[in-house]
């Protein structure tokens, strides 16, 4: 279990054996990221297949959860923060605009303040270690926020990324004092694609045993793969009955009950 792409929810991997879902479409051939088994993906098609964390556990920001572990927190104020023991954590978390930091607020007393992404910090009372979400998943108003506004570029070469903006006399933090529709780039423009195919197309990129492993592995690891611990009876049934109204099969079924 860890948490979800938006650090809101403990969640599951979604990796299945598409082998026991036969009213499923498994992974196509540009989907197919397991060489030794085509039928393992992601269950979301709207991923493309790729295995996430995407079946949640626990909402972190459900205040009616009650802590089992000494200053978890749960609540509006709270976030997903993987650790170490076995599970994810929900810490109340603070955007400090000032240093442009995430930090984890303990207590009243005490404050932890991520370093960098992906940066672990020690909670010795539990003898655990969480690790730092991406400031830009959980603050992106601390990051060039609404995109600069489309007036300006986001540099990504400060150690604190901030909008450049169209008007350089901008000091706006959102360029909105800037133009808009100017082409503010960082870096040379793409130059446009040709209309004249090449004879000689480059071929895709194969993805190695190694790589395809890497989220299996991970999956298996957090004991994911498993859909009988994923999934009650009930929870099959219901998931049955809805792919059979998708692929046309329940008007069969409606036929037969008659």
């Amino acid at each position: 279990m860890k948490c979800d792409p938006m650090h809101r929810y403990m969640s599951r991997c979604d990796l299945v054996d598409f082998a026991d879902y036969p009213f499923n479409e498994p992974p196509g051939p540009t989907y197919q990221y397991f060489p030794e088994n085509k039928k393992l993906g992601g269950f979301l098609d709207t991923a493309d297949f790729c295995p996430m964390y995407s079946n949640i556990v626990v909402d972190c920001e459900d205040p009616t959860l009650s802590a089992d572990i000494r200053e978890e927190n749960f609540g509006a104020n709270s976030k997903c923060f993987n650790s170490n023991i076995g599970r994810p954590l929900c810490m109340k978390y603070h955007c400090n605009a000032e240093q442009n930091r995430v930090q984890v607020v303990i207590n009243a007393n005490r404050v932890l303040t991520c370093p960098y992404d992906g940066a672990t910090m020690n909670l010795p009372w539990i003898s655990a270690t969480i690790e730092c979400p991406k400031l830009a998943t959980v603050c992106p108003d601390l990051i060039c926020p609404g995109n600069c506004s489309g007036r300006g570029y986001c540099d990504y070469n400060q150690s604190n990324p901030r909008c450049k903006c169209c008007d350089p006399n901008d000091d706006t933090v959102m360029c909105t004092n800037s133009p808009p529709g100017c082409n503010a780039t960082n870096r040379d423009p793409t130059s446009a694609p040709s209309f004249n195919p090449s004879l000689n197309p480059s071929v895709a990129p194969s993805l190695s045993h190694e790589t395809t492993n890497v989220t299996y592995n991970f999956c298996i690891q957090f004991d994911s793969l498993d859909l009988k611990k994923m999934l009650n009876k009930t929870e099959s049934h219901i998931t049955t009955i809805m792919n059979r109204i998708f692929h046309n099969d329940f008007k069969n079924d409606m036929k037969n009950w008659k």
